[in-house]
């Protein structure tokens, strides 16, 4: 080996020392979220931040139930359970206790626009004249005064703030009980209410709260109180739990195969030792470009790198096994390995521009891990093997024997007919078959989790539902009127049964034009019963005269969106707001069916620019765009990868890319008719098929099918089956088609590339067409 590449393998050395300091210098940060995995939305800006405002306000929101039989027992939990979630760093908030001066001040709060707010009740009474029924009912509860309000008789004396503060609806299904947060209908559970200060899918974060609330549980059964916990961090803890030992598990039961079978093949420690080292060169190297390149990696980046083993030793397989025949391997393979790395990267890139920032982290891990296996092969391998023997495995021989004796299309009439009837088949299956772009696939959590999460929801009846209507609007007046003109509409949608229920800000702020409309209402219920109200209490003409003049000063405060929320924080905000989006309010939806069109239409006939959101189905809608996509990148790589084989191949390019390009289609057709469809990550893995069957076809026609070569093809698959095809047995989902349209992908490559060997043996690559 001459002293150039001596050089370079010492600067390949020093570029690895130093990726690896400085990976150690600045601390990784690794992310957990399944959704990080997808593009940003693409919907207009408005639609855009709301829905990213409604999913921070749930992602940073743990509730805690905390039942128990005791009421003693039940209030010393929660406030222990509070009180040590309370010291965390990584907890901004936590609410167990609704102190009765908090619904003072609240109502306190609404007392001087209580002119402004009436009931739809009230409003109907007063409107039908009526409003003889509403001094009855303000007499009874004068007389028997039991109401959230009280009652003022100069103030309010038909106790309308009672009234409105009766008919408010909790936002979620609560009640106080010795100021603490009991659930209303359950007589033994609190609630506890958590609001983290960091991101839900922070590591960090979910191994402090979640091992806080652990050690309370434990403590808590003993005294027979039970926790039952709903957030995202629980299932982001869930899902970071199972990546990290699928990594382990998946990562070291390759690793272990693989050893053992390139020990059983080659007989030596230290030629296994060569045939790792690029891989973990490679892992290494990837893994510290990709932790300088994004701000967070992916864990499920790691746990498909975890299957890069299996393409990686691809190169020192080739290497070792040439160099079992002669001793300058490099100058014989080198252009061999070049096109190989080249295809490969070709077809990684073609994930690599695609708007999943997931799937463009795995691209790099890849390129970069392969291009470092590829320069540690080519570098430091010669170095490494200069005193190794010439010995020729005799594994290699059998291989080449038992597959010479297998028919191919150039020898069987048999084989031709039966590539065509599978090849009519699989056209049939893919013709007739399904695809399944659903954003559940990405569905990690244990089901006892999910079972968890839907009890705690429907006991604090929370509105699971993943749609809602955005009310846009140029000023939030005009929201206002725009939901109470919506208000018949959805009351007449929730009759028929298309939603369960509905709540929009109106509700509890109404229009400045209705509060200006109930003032109107209220002093005409004062000229027509204040009089004889006052006369059946026996209340003087000076209290008359005082109740007027109050009349007369708040009637025209109105109240706004804009005032403090003063409900401790249980309510969300359902007003959208900003430079770039506009302004809109959220209309939140439960229904068990997506809104019908018809219903929609109803709705936007009121409101035109009304909009309804579906999170779950817009997500499932890009990743059926991008699915068609990566379609479209799958044959401009098979073109782009056919162009450059041609140039040096000429007619014997079609024995190279024709494998890979039917064991993708044959995959596919097979996948679509035992699966219930087929996504976007089933394309993907097709991807890394057409780029290690290039590798094995271009290493194949350079050494004109050699012995050392179909032992070191043969080699090659087994490794990348036993690396990718493990991911079919991991529980995520998006590992699991990875794996397992990898496994049989390369399974029908090696099947195919015997069918299509050449015959003739000991020809020159610029023979290649005679035995074409």
């Amino acid at each position: 080996m001459n002293n150039f590449f001596k050089l370079l393998a010492w600067v390949w050395l020093l570029v690895v020392l130093l990726l690896i300091g400085i990976t150690a210098v600045n601390r990784p940060v690794l992310d957990t979220s399944m959704m990080s995995l997808l593009p940003q939305s693409e919907q207009q800006p408005l639609v855009k931040a709301a829905s990213e405002q409604m999913g921070r306000q749930f992602s940073q929101r743990l509730l805690i139930l905390v039942t128990a039989s005791d009421k003693e027992i039940r209030q010393a939990s929660s406030t222990a359970l509070a009180d040590s979630l309370r010291a965390l760093p990584q907890v901004s908030s936590v609410l167990s206790q609704f102190e009765a001066s908090t619904l003072t001040q609240y109502q306190q709060t609404l007392y001087p626009y209580r002119y402004g707010l009436l009931t739809d009740e009230l409003v109907t009474l007063i409107d039908t004249d009526k409003s003889d029924i509403v001094k009855q009912r303000a007499l009874s509860r004068i007389l028997n005064p039991v109401s959230l309000g009280g009652h003022s008789l100069v103030d309010d004396p038909f106790g309308l703030m009672s009234s409105w503060l009766e008919q408010l609806e909790s936002p979620i299904n609560v009640t106080s009980e010795d100021d603490y947060l009991k659930l209303r209908g359950k007589n033994d559970t609190y609630l506890v209410i958590v609001n983290l200060a960091d991101d839900a899918f922070s590591m960090a974060t979910q191994k402090a709260v979640l091992g806080v609330y652990q050690q309370q549980k434990d403590k808590l059964e003993d005294k027979g109180v039970s926790l039952q916990l709903s957030g995202l961090l629980v299932h982001a803890d869930a899902g970071a739990k199972q990546a990290q030992k699928e990594m382990s598990t998946i990562g070291i039961g390759s690793l272990l195969g693989i050893v053992l079978l390139m020990w059983w093949v080659f007989k030596r420690f230290y030629s296994v030792t060569l045939l790792l080292l690029p891989v973990f060169i490679g892992l290494i190297v990837a893994s510290s470009v990709a932790f300088l390149m994004f701000e967070r990696v992916h864990i499920v980046t790691f746990a498909f790198g975890a299957g890069l083993i299996g393409v990686a030793i691809d190169y020192a397989l080739h290497f070792l096994c040439e160099r079992q025949q002669r001793r300058d391997v490099i100058s014989h393979i080198l252009p061999g390995l070049a096109l190989g790395l080249l295809s490969s990267v070709l077809a990684y890139a073609a994930q690599a521009i695609t708007p999943f920032p997931g799937l463009r982290q795995m691209a790099l891990f890849s390129i970069v891990g392969l291009i470092s296996a590829w320069l540690t092969v080519v570098l430091w391998l010669p170095l490494m093997t200069r005193r190794l023997p010439i010995t020729t495995p005799r594994l290699s021989d059998r291989i080449y024997r038992w597959q010479q004796q297998l028919p191919s299309v150039g020898q069987s009439l048999s084989v031709r007919i039966l590539l065509i009837f599978l090849t009519i088949a699989a056209a049939i299956s893919v013709f007739y078959g399904e695809t399944e772009d659903d954003i559940r696939l990405l569905q990690t959590s244990p089901p006892e989790l999910l079972a968890q999460e839907q009890y705690v929801q429907h006991a604090l009846g929370l509105n699971s539902s993943t749609q809602f209507l955005l009310n846009p609007c140029e000023q939030i007046e005009l929201c206002l009127q725009q939901e109470e003109q919506l208000k018949p509409v959805l009351e007449r949608l929730q009759q028929q049964g298309q939603i369960s229920h509905y709540r929009m800000l109106s509700e509890s702020v109404p229009s400045k034009k209705t509060q200006t409309n109930n003032s109107q209402r209220v002093a005409r219920l004062y000229q027509q019963e204040l009089s004889s109200l006052y006369k059946l209490l026996n209340a003087s003409e000076q209290m008359s005269g005082q109740a007027w003049h109050k009349l007369d000063n708040d009637k025209l405060n109105r109240l706004t969106p804009d005032r403090k929320d003063e409900q401790g924080g249980l309510l969300s905000s359902p007003i959208i707001e900003s430079e770039q989006a506009g302004l809109a309010t959220v209309i939140s939806l439960a229904s068990s069916n997506s809104l019908s069109a018809q219903a929609l239409v109803q709705l936007q006939a009121t409101v035109p620019k009304l909009i309804l959101v579906d999170q779950v189905d817009a997500i499932s809608n890009l990743m059926q765009d991008y699915r068609q996509q990566i379609m479209l990148w799958m044959c401009l790589a098979y073109i782009g990868v056919f162009a450059i084989l041609f140039w040096r191949y000429k007619n014997a390019t079609w024995r190279i890319i024709l494998p890979p390009m039917l064991a993708s289609f044959f995959t596919l057709a097979i996948l679509m008719a035992v699966l219930p469809g087929v996504n976007l990550f089933h394309f993907m893995a097709l991807i890394l098929v057409l780029g290690i069957g290039i590798d094995m076809g271009i290493f194949l026609t350079e050494t004109s099918g050699a012995t050392q070569t179909w032992l070191a093809v043969t080699l090659s698959v087994l490794t990348s089956l036993m690396a990718f095809g493990l991911l079919a047995l991991s529980q995520t989902p998006v590992l699991m088609h990875f794996g397992l349209t990898v496994l049989l992908g390369l399974s029908w490559v090696w099947i195919l590339a015997t069918f299509f060997r050449r015959i003739t043996q000991g020809e020159s690559v610029e023979g290649n067409t005679k035995s074409v």
